[in-house]
């Protein structure tokens, strides 16, 4: 296979994360992986496990970080008013 063939495979197979990658994305234990709201479902599900589309899981990752810091500030911002 020349340069060019395995340039051309490249552009066209999507970059895939397993179990790991994806709780490393999360910043989460695997073992708690299957307690995620929300979770995109995978693209494939092999012998070893499922595949996610990487794209898909760091943007799922974003958005869940905004929540979890929209979150975080509401609960500041109570704290803030019962303290006061």
């Amino acid at each position: 296979m020349t340069e060019n063939e395995v340039a051309k495979l490249n552009r066209k197979v999507p970059e895939l994360m397993g179990a790991i990658e994806v709780s490393r994305e999360l910043g989460i234990k695997r073992n708690n992986l299957n307690k995620i709201a929300r979770l995109p479902e995978p693209c494939q599900v092999l012998d070893r496990g499922q595949v996610w589309r990487a794209d898909v899981i760091r943007e799922f990752a974003a958005e869940r970080r905004e929540a979890m810091a929209a979150k975080a500030a509401k609960a500041a911002e109570k704290k803030a008013k019962v303290a006061a």
